[in-house]
């Protein structure tokens, strides 16, 4: 049985039971899950793949729970379900350092200030204080 099947068929088993328990996927065996984690996947050689769909499909789920993440291949842009919507979650070093092709203008700040101590992202933009 291959690992994804495996781990569907331990959820819907702990499912079944009604049991609450907290699952790692590790190529270590012995690894034991943050104890904040329900599901925590581990790795040094490989990446999380989330679900691939186009605009079309991740607009045709029904009742997407907030939280939903997909990457939408149409857009190339990972998005994930809010109560307000769908919102692209598209935040790299890249995305900070241009703005529609150009780079953002150089703030002045001296090696003793803490820029970039607190971020927010609100849609496509970054504020940094």
């Amino acid at each position: 049985m291959t690992k994804p099947f495996l781990l569907i068929n331990i959820l819907l088993f702990c499912n079944f039971l009604n049991v609450s328990a907290q699952v790692i996927v590790s190529s270590k065996g012995g690894d034991t899950a943050h104890a904040s984690a329900q599901l925590e996947v581990r790795s040094q050689t490989k990446g999380f793949l989330p679900p691939v769909l186009s605009t079309a499909e991740r607009k045709a789920i029904q009742n997407p729970a907030e939280g939903l993440m997909v990457f939408d291949s149409s857009k190339q842009k990972l998005f994930v379900f809010t109560r307000i919507g769908w919102q692209s979650f598209n935040l790299s070093m890249e995305s900070l350092a241009t703005s529609g092709g150009s780079s953002f203008p150089d703030p002045g700040f001296s090696n003793n200030e803490y820029a970039g101590y607190r971020v927010e992202v609100y849609s496509d933009y970054a504020y940094l204080g």
